[in-house]
């Protein structure tokens, strides 16, 4: 077999490569409408996961295939989580205007809940993705399931925040840094995520079907 065969590990690499920064670009653009910004990152995760899998969707097909399916709720899950930011956002603000005795406590409250909120808006997609579940029970569930893998989530959010601070400092190659940092923190995010999926459904007597559906054994 040759280096540059079309089924060789080298070409099958470059090929999955390529697929990763074509997602990334994808789930960019399709995030600009703000409103569809979570069905952009169910999307994402839907076919990210899958190729972890050791499937091979056709990106552009599975990507509007789950984006379609599931802008209805995302978009009422995005709102929700731009509504809870903005409420955060406002009271750090005052906390930062404000010479109020408490303010030190009130600063560890706000820090603790603005971490809470990152965990579990890291999480809430993919869950989606992955589950047919209702609005309240997403949500519910990627508390849940972010407080149950608390270090590993962090590490995550920490890996994803890291690349930006870099990308400032090294503003010339911002965009190679931001782009291979999302490659490389959604391969091994999905990778994750399947892994404690699969536990779950495993855990409580379920097996995948197809598309993104759960059925009970």
């Amino acid at each position: 077999m040759g280096i540059l065969d079309y089924d060789s590990p080298v070409m099958e690499t470059i090929s999955r490569i390529t697929d990763y920064v074509l997602l990334t670009f994808l789930t960019l653009i399709c995030c600009i409408p703000i409103f569809t910004i979570g069905a952009a990152f169910t999307a994402k995760y839907y076919v990210s996961m899958k190729m972890v899998k050791g499937e091979e969707p056709v990106v552009f097909k599975a990507f509007f295939h789950s984006f379609r399916e599931n802008l209805k709720q995302t978009s009422v899950l995005t709102g929700i989580v731009l509504l809870v930011s903005l409420f955060i956002g406002y009271d750090w603000y005052l906390i930062f205007k404000t010479n109020v005795e408490f303010v030190g406590f009130m600063k560890y409250l706000l820090g603790f809940l603005t971490l809470l909120l990152m965990m579990s808006v890291f999480s809430l997609f993919p869950i989606v993705s992955r589950f047919q579940i209702t609005t309240f029970e997403a949500i519910k569930s990627a508390l849940i399931f972010s407080l149950a893998n608390f270090l590993r989530v962090v590490f995550a959010i920490a890996m994803i925040a890291v690349p930006v601070f870099v990308a400032l400092w090294y503003f010339k190659w911002a965009w190679l840094i931001l782009l291979f940092s999302s490659v490389t923190m959604l391969y091994f995010n999905s990778m994750f995520f399947v892994k404690k999926f699969k536990a779950l459904e495993e855990a409580n007597g379920f097996i995948q079907e197809d598309e993104g559906e759960v059925a009970e054994q």
